[in-house]
């Protein structure tokens, strides 16, 4: 087919081979950990689907995988040691690729997630609390890494996240107030010049009376505490409302 794929499949997928999966939602006590199918596509000999039972059974699709017996190591419930369940090597060699991204989405959504103490309607919303999540994890796993190959010492999970929200809540107006010169807040330094305030040239009309337009500035908004009501203005600078976007 010209690429080689592993990965997971929903038997609800047109084209899946209904006849050969495994009935069971769950593995029962009488059937061994680790059995599976195998159906091969005639069209496409390279194609194979695996129906393998694992605590619930899994199904998965590869092409130009090895379907040689294989094992990977599990524990069974209330054991703490590992065990070998059979398997063939297409499912071993997923699990080797995918045990890091398995170990990431862990840790971001069982620990300390943003994403499930928040909801929205809009599932595109929910994508920037992802964001956030991985973002902070990263943030994580890098701090981990230098302070092992520096120090030695490893901080735990609860230790990151606790000082990380010390360090977020001890934030203020000020912190943010104290780097806002324009050549900071855009991407291509501006030189530096005097604002040259002028009026709006938009006007409106209230009973017959003829007035400017005023708009919301944006510096006001956005240094404003909290439940302020933000300032109107007539007034603007065209050269900062040029490289700032809004009226400022």
């Amino acid at each position: 087919m010209g690429f080689y794929y592993v990965g997971t499949y929903r038997n609800d997928r047109l084209g899946w081979p209904v006849n050969f999966e495994l009935p069971q939602k769950k593995r029962s006590k009488r059937m061994a950990r680790g059995s599976y199918r195998i159906a091969q596509c005639k069209p496409h000999p390279s194609l194979v689907a695996v129906s393998w039972m694992d605590a619930k059974p899994a199904s998965m699709l590869a092409t130009g995988c090895a379907t040689i017996p294989a094992a990977v190591s599990r524990k069974e419930k209330g054991s703490t040691v590992p065990q070998a369940v059979p398997c063939p090597q297409l499912v071993a060699d997923y699990r080797r690729g995918m045990s890091g991204v398995d170990q990431h989405d862990q840790l971001r959504l069982q620990r300390y997630s943003i994403q499930r103490c928040i909801a929205f309607k809009k599932y595109y919303r929910q994508f920037f609390f992802v964001f956030v999540d991985m973002t902070v994890l990263n943030g994580f796993i890098i701090h981990k890494l230098i302070m092992k190959k520096e120090i030695g010492n490893v901080p735990t999970h609860a230790e990151y996240m606790r000082r990380l929200h010390v360090e977020l809540l001890g934030i203020t107006g000020a912190n943010l107030r104290s780097n806002m010169s324009a050549e900071d807040l855009v991407s291509t330094p501006m030189p530096t010049s005097e604002h040259q305030l002028q009026n709006q040239e938009n006007y409106y009309s209230v009973n017959g009376q003829r007035k400017h337009r005023q708009h919301l500035c944006k510096v006001c908004s956005a240094l404003a505490p909290p439940k302020t009501k933000g300032l109107e203005t007539s007034y603007f600078c065209r050269r900062c409302t040029e490289y700032h976007g809004g009226y400022i």
